[in-house]
């Protein structure tokens, strides 16, 4: 058995139909649209020995066609007398082009970096943000890039570009420009991606699927929580190391993303530091009010938790009636609360996930609390790491930011009303999930109010289960975690 192109030689030649062993729906349609007028394209979804005829070719359409090539050799033997094909896209094409005509050269101190899902499921300000933008304005504050290229891919390079031209060795690269039919666009794509020495990543990571051996992947991610993973696939092949904040995480993670124990790295997270540099003036960016009118602040921040259409799998569940909030679900809680806020001169400050519209929280206007949305920190360019840190409390839920800021010790409040039924739609890492959420737990408006006093009060109650799972969920307690990360790295 072995694995070969699918050419269009091959088609000519020999096929009448295609049987689809694995695929991805953007190859299929790529697929369809080059040979559907061709040929018979059938989807292979069962048994694979079934399909061992001699009227059609046996086609793998993934990006990681070489390990979906492995478990199909796995299921049918090595030692069957078969041909599997793999079907090379437009990108894979042009990929397969530039790796063969830079597979001898010497690589070049050149940094990728790329943050957010993939390009397909676009949200904005997620490409230029999280830990690599974290671990990038790190770097050249310090003077990395007196070295190093610092490359950003990212959707619209037209948007970092002027903010970033008078640094030296710093590029943006749009994603698109991978499949650009403009030649000096792909030319300057693939130069990058295939002469660089370190490619950092937040999450999506397909651009890398194909690095050679010497070329070092590094798999940033969002943080280190409680939700446990969606839609598991090994990526010990895919990158050569991921970070973390302490060795449980390391332990979780190795078996969550399926790595090696030498693949994790406990160095803390890049965007932890930002906690340290808290800055009244973003704070007001954000709320549009002096921070000092407030004896306390604090910052609510709720977990998505409706079905996730843009990236097709399902994060939580839909909210059904109320306010679209949990825990206070209705006008009349949230009222209650507004008057222990204003009585008290305290704020709160809801903070939408990324995916969250305003528009489906119904909330209405209050004078102690402050609804924000992705928008708002997007459009001043500001983090929320960059901010938690001028809050005296923040309530979550099941976000990892809540183990950001354990680092701060200050009081954590989780909104866990819906505790069992998260449980069954996503699900938790932590079987005991209650002993594991380092804080107060927040059922019902009562508990809710109760948080807010203490904090209020200076009543910090749950100050030894903090540092109990603190040791547990961190290492370090500084804000160095970039320059620990490049020195792991070997990167000066």
């Amino acid at each position: 058995m072995q694995l070969l192109k699918l050419t269009d030689k091959v088609i000519s030649d020999s096929c009448k139909k295609i049987y689809l062993l694995k695929h991805s729906d953007n190859y299929l349609a790529e697929l369809k649209e080059r040979y559907e007028d061709i040929c018979n394209i059938i989807i292979v979804s069962s048994d694979y020995n079934n399909y061992l005829v001699e009227d059609g070719l046996l086609v793998i359409a993934v990006d990681y066609y070489r390990e979906a090539y492995e478990k199909v050799v796995e299921e049918l033997g090595q030692s069957r007398d078969i041909n599997i094909y793999y079907f090379p896209n437009k990108e894979t094409e042009y990929e397969e082009y530039y790796r063969d005509k830079y597979s001898e050269s010497e690589l070049k101190d050149i940094i990728i970096f790329r943050s957010g899902p993939h390009i397909d499921s676009y949200i904005e300000g997620m490409d230029f943000a999280d830990n690599a933008r974290a671990l990038f304005e790190y770097m050249l504050k310090n003077n990395y890039n007196n070295k190093y290229k610092l490359v950003w891919f990212v959707k619209e390079s037209c948007d970092y570009i002027d903010r970033y031209k008078a640094y030296k060795n710093v590029e943006f690269v749009n994603l698109s420009w991978s499949i650009s039919n403009c030649q000096r666009e792909r030319d300057t794509y693939y130069y990058y991606l295939c002469n660089s020495k370190y490619i950092f990543f937040t999450d999506a990571y397909g651009i890398a699927r194909n690095c050679r051996e010497d070329q070092i992947r590094i798999q940033l991610w969002h943080g280190c929580g409680f939700k446990t993973r969606l839609n598991f696939q090994p990526c010990k092949k895919r990158y050569e190391y991921m970070i973390v904040t302490s060795q449980l995480y390391g332990d979780i993670h190795s078996r969550l993303f399926g790595l090696d124990d030498e693949q994790i790295l406990v160095t803390g997270l890049p965007k932890e530091d930002w906690l340290y540099e808290a800055s009244n003036d973003e704070f007001y960016e954000v709320i549009n009010k002096d921070i000092n009118e407030y004896k306390k602040i604090i910052i609510w921040l709720p977990t998505y938790r409706q079905a996730d259409m843009v990236l097709n799998q399902n994060n939580g569940y839909c909210i059904e009636g109320g306010i679209g909030l949990p825990v206070l679900d209705s006008l009349e809680k949230l009222e209650g609360i507004n008057e222990i806020l204003k009585k008290n001169n305290a704020c709160m400050v809801v903070k939408l996930h990324p995916f969250q519209k305003k528009k489906d929280i119904n909330i209405g206007e209050y004078s102690n609390i402050i609804l924000v949305d992705n928008s708002v920190l997007v459009n001043r360019d500001i983090h929320i790491n960059q901010i938690i840190g001028n809050a005296d409390g923040i309530i979550s839920d099941y976000s990892s930011v809540a183990v950001d800021y354990l680092l701060l010790d200050r009081p954590i409040g989780f909104a866990v009303d819906d505790l069992d039924r998260y449980k069954k739609a996503r699900g938790f890492i932590f079987e005991d999930i209650e002993e594991w959420l380092p804080g107060a737990l927040i059922e019902n408006e009562t508990e809710m109010k109760e948080f807010i006093i203490n904090v209020i009060d200076n009543n910090d109650r749950t100050s030894k289960k903090r540092n109990r799972l603190k040791v547990l969920m961190h290492r370090y307690y500084s804000g160095s975690s970039c320059e620990r990360l490049l020195d792991a790295l070997g990167i000066r």
